[in-house]
């Protein structure tokens, strides 16, 4: 069986680009740090439940959000955020705040039998993990 794949939109608030006429932008895709987890404890069998992830995508305003996907397992949820870096062709003035996100994840059931884990990648290191037990 293959897994479910979910994607949402990218959110870009806050980013800003300043391109001259004419100027193309090549987007370069990569996978975005994320800071923190924030789920339930415990969720019932039966009820959708949400997942807001947090984290940075990138140095300045060529940075953003392109999207967030999800796989689902029996045993375990892999969320992977991806961030989008546009690189110029020409001359391109970024503004200098740092891109930051909060994506919420909505999820529906069916879940594991008694616990399944949340599992989110990163672009280095061990991934982030958090257990959510499930009640009937």
């Amino acid at each position: 069986m293959v897994p479910a794949r979910r994607t949402s939109p990218w959110v870009a608030a806050g980013v800003s680009l300043f391109i001259t006429c004419g100027d193309d932008v090549h987007p370069v895709e990569f996978v975005a740090h994320v800071d923190r987890i924030d789920a339930p404890a415990w969720v019932a069998a039966d009820e959708s439940f949400e997942v807001t992830v947090e984290g940075n995508v990138g140095p300045d305003g060529c940075h953003r959000l392109q999207r967030v996907e999800t796989v689902r397992h029996a045993d375990r949820i892999e969320i992977t955020v991806y961030g989008e870096r546009l690189v110029p062709s020409r001359s391109v003035v970024c503004s200098d705040e740092v891109s930051v996100f909060e994506q919420r994840i909505f999820l529906d059931p069916p879940f594991g039998d008694d616990a399944f884990t949340i599992i989110v990648y990163q672009p280095d290191g061990p991934p982030l993990r958090q257990l959510v037990h499930v009640r009937e």
